[in-house]
């Protein structure tokens, strides 16, 4: 009888101790067009752009010379923990949302759709390969925040419900 409860008792514990490590994934956006704004401490004439915070990060977007965009996650103390690596120039003042995913409300992981270009048929013109006639299709980059560097994957922006696979790829090596 007692071992019969002991058993019990081990198992009610397993189990709850299980059900507590599930964590409630849930997404929050930023808007690049309203929830930016440009930094007001700047060196040199590019003047980089702050987006809200959210659980201690921002996205922040700099200008890389006349034809691109470098994103970055930044955490409260300025330092980079996340690339989203080079858009082209005006592409975040248009509406673009980067997606936080949240485990039980704090950011683990972030989304966002980039597009694609042929950078070697630009080098070979000695052109700038983020202009738009060497757009070549988008993707959706999945990067981890602090301690998730595990999350770092890429999904084709023409695939069927590929913002649910981004979305699936992030939960899945949440740990």
């Amino acid at each position: 009888m007692q071992k019969t409860l002991i058993l019990l008792v081990l198992s009610l514990v397993f189990v709850l101790g299980v059900n507590a490590q599930v964590a409630k994934m849930t997404s929050v956006y930023t808007n690049t067009q309203t929830d930016c704004k440009a930094e007001e401490k700047s060196e040199g004439d590019e003047v980089p752009f702050i987006c809200k915070a959210v659980g201690g990060y921002r996205l922040r977007i700099i200008p890389a010379g006349a034809q691109a965009e470098t994103l970055e996650i930044v955490d409260s103390t300025g330092e980079t923990v996340a690339s989203l690596g080079n858009v082209g120039y005006g592409y975040t003042s248009s509406k673009r949302m980067l997606e936080w995913r949240m485990a039980n409300g704090k950011p683990f992981a972030v989304i966002f759709r980039v597009f694609t270009y042929d950078e070697q048929k630009a080098l070979d013109a000695g052109d700038n390969p983020y202009l738009p006639k060497y757009k070549t299709g988008e993707k959706l980059l999945v990067r981890g925040l602090s301690g998730y560097s595990q999350i770092d994957f890429e999904v084709d922006g023409k695939e069927a419900n590929a913002n649910a696979k981004a979305q699936k790829m992030a939960d899945e090596n949440f740990q």
